[in-house]
Order: C-alpha cells, then structure tokens, then sequence
C-alpha cells in the first residue's frame, strides 16, 4: 500500500532517516564489536513542558523548544540503548534477544520516563499498547497500528495519545492517515470543534488533507516487511520516510524486529544496518542536490537511520531509497519511495 501524506505546518516536527541508492554497492558486513560504544554518562532532559487544554495537551514554548527536546530525548534514548548494548556485547540475536527478555530491559524506558515526568499518555505508548494486540492475533500487515503518519519513536513520545501538540501558539492534531488540523491562536474550544466536526470552519483552523500522486512530492512513505532468510521464526519490517516541513525536512528509515518464541509473535532485538541515499529536489523542482550518510548499525528491536534538517524539500518517483540490513539474516531490502 502507498500512501501520499501532506503534513503540511508541522513546521519543526520532520522526522530523521536512513536511506540507501541502488547507485551504491552494498556495504561489507561490519565488524559487530566496531560498533558497540564504550558506556557514557546519562543524557538528563530537563525541559519545562507544561500540560494545556484541560492538561491533556504538552506545549512546547517555542520551535527552538521542541527541537531541543527532540534532539534531547532522541541523544537520550540512543545512549541508553547504546550502553546496554556494549555491556552485552558478541552475542547472538537469540541469546541477545532472551537476556533482554530474562532482564525485561525496556528499549523505550528513557522515552517513557519523560511523558510520566510531564504527566501526560503518549501517542507511542497508545501505538505500543495497540501493537501487543496486533502480536497477540498474528501481525497481519494489513492491520499494523504503526501504519500511522508519524512513526518516528521521539515525536510520538512528544505528542498526546489523541495526536495533539502545541508549540508556540499552534495547537495540532494529525489523523493517521496524515490528515492535520492547526488552529493557530492557541483556542482550546476551536481546537475541540474541528476535530469534533469535519466541516466545522474558523479564520484560524487550517485543516491539511492528504493530496493526490505529484510529479515532485514533500511527503512520502512506503513500507513492507519478509522473514528472514532460512528462519521463519524472524520477521522484520521495514518503512522509509521523506517529510518536509515550512522550516526544514527531514528523513528516516525503520527497521522494526519481530520473533516467534513459545507460539507467539513478540518484539524481538536483532543485528541490524539501515542506511539512505539519493537524490532530492528544491522548492520549486528545477534544482537537485544528493544526499548520503552513515548507516545506523544496532542491536535493537528498532532501529532508525536518521537525517536532519535539509535544505531542499522535495522528491520525485524513485529518487530516494531506503537500504534495510537485517545482517545476521543476511537480508538485504532496498526499496525506492514510489507511490
């Protein structure tokens, strides 16, 4: 399935990536004790996000705000995951995935820690919540809760369970299909009234539809998912992203890990390499610039190879793909974002 997205005014909220080009060769398998880095002190986010409309809403001041609790909780998350992970070194997939389980190591604790700090129930945490379900009934792709127009793990986390954010004195909800609503002075009543009512209208709500197939898109997606090769007890699936914002863009792609252990499908941590290339367009399509960088090479049950904020913001059919590694599988995916 592809799926055309326009977030259109989420101006700071552009997501990170991983991508690779078929113009390049594959990268040799790595080293696996190369990439585990020595332990580091905690990462403290200690940001004042306080709770509007109804205290149901975090408010993030300002776009420079957001963008430094972004950055914060993503270092945060990354060097959690990153310590645990060079204390458990040269393991395989299996043993490495059981001692996660015998110690109920949590990958998101950093992430969940920040929305019980602030008081406030996560989009993430709703997504996982409905995940434990999907699993439970066999992870039919076609009904897959992270099917949603934000994947991105530290924005979920930003946002409340319905999709809600303010930052500065935008109030926004996103669909997961990509549909926004922005209601630009901060009214918590017109807020409520276009999200209860789809034809409800006012001078400051813009509502943001997902549009139809262009030549030269600001938003795309595409996703998919296989076992791994020779083990039909491992799964992973796999999305790329490319989202442009007013301010920046940004891209990212997700590898997302999955085992069958005791008859049933569960997260699982697995030896991954994600990584983005290609090509992407200028405001106005008449200008293109390549882009390339390193791969995200974890052990995780998600991992996301991110790049931040670009200087143009568009992409054309095919232009752009993601490279997906699931190593120890010896898999390789690469998968242009078409639609």
């Amino acid at each position: 399935m592809k799926t055309n997205l326009i977030y259109g005014a989420l101006a700071v909220f552009a997501m990170g990536v991983g991508i690779y080009s078929c113009k390049k060769n594959l990268l040799t398998e790595p080293n696996q004790a190369q990439t585990v880095q020595a332990m580091q002190a905690p990462v403290v986010c200690t940001y004042d996000v306080p709770l509007v409309c109804n205290n149901q809403i975090p408010h993030y001041s300002s776009t420079q705000v957001f963008d430094a609790v972004y950055q914060c909780l993503e270092a945060q998350y990354e060097q959690y995951n990153d310590n645990f992970e060079a204390a458990h070194p040269n393991l395989s997939d299996d043993a490495y995935d059981d001692l996660v389980d015998s110690l109920a190591f949590n990958e998101e604790a950093t992430l969940k820690n920040w929305e019980v700090a602030k008081g406030y129930g996560s989009l993430r945490t709703h997504l996982n919540n409905l995940e434990d379900i999907w699993l439970a009934n066999g992870m039919d792709p076609n009904t897959d809760p992270f099917d949603h127009a934000v994947s991105d793990l530290i924005l979920l986390t930003m946002m409340n369970a319905a999709g809600d954010i303010r930052v500065a004195n935008d109030l926004i909800h996103t669909d997961p299909d990509g549909t926004q609503l922005i209601v630009s002075n901060a009214d918590c009543a017109i807020f409520d009234s276009a999200k209860a009512d789809p034809n409800y209208t006012n001078p400051n709500l813009t509502r943001i539809m997902p549009a139809p197939p262009d030549v030269c898109q600001r938003n795309e997606y595409e996703k998919g998912g296989q076992e791994w090769a020779n083990n039909s007890n491992r799964k992973f699936l796999w999305r790329v992203d490319f989202d442009a914002y007013i301010q920046n863009s940004r891209a990212k792609s997700v590898i997302r890990n999955f085992r069958l252990k005791n008859g049933n499908w569960k997260r699982a941590a697995a030896y991954c390499e994600v990584q983005v290339d290609g090509d992407i367009w200028n405001n106005e399509c008449d200008s293109t610039v390549a882009v390339t960088f390193d791969a995200a090479i974890k052990k995780r049950k998600r991992v996301t190879a991110r790049r931040y904020p670009l200087n143009y913001s568009k992409i054309k059919t095919g232009e752009l793909l993601g490279y997906f590694r699931a190593i120890n599988g010896n898999i390789y995916v690469d998968t242009a974002i078409v639609w």
